[in-house]
């Protein structure tokens, strides 16, 4: 069991990934923008969050690396009309 500030980190983890995994599977053109530009707020905020932290946060930062880069080619797609 979680407690304390493991929990607060895992949530937040989760946070970013659930928000990640919307945008990466919306399959409606006109909510694509908002679920990437949702998921990219919370992935940069985590990142912002990590960089304050020592040590211990390489795995998850290179999922957020791949995960940026991953919506950033999303979003020089041209939705179809």
């Amino acid at each position: 069991m979680q407690t304390g500030k493991s929990e607060h980190k895992s949530r937040k983890k989760q946070d970013w990934e659930k928000l990640y995994r919307a945008a990466i599977l919306e399959s409606d053109s006109s909510k694509l923008v908002e679920r990437l530009e949702q998921a990219k707020s919370a992935i940069l905020a985590r990142g912002r969050a990590l960089a304050r932290l020592t040590t211990g946060h390489e795995t998850e930062q290179k999922a957020i690396d791949r995960a940026l880069h991953i919506l950033d080619l999303m979003g020089d797609i041209e939705p179809k009309p």
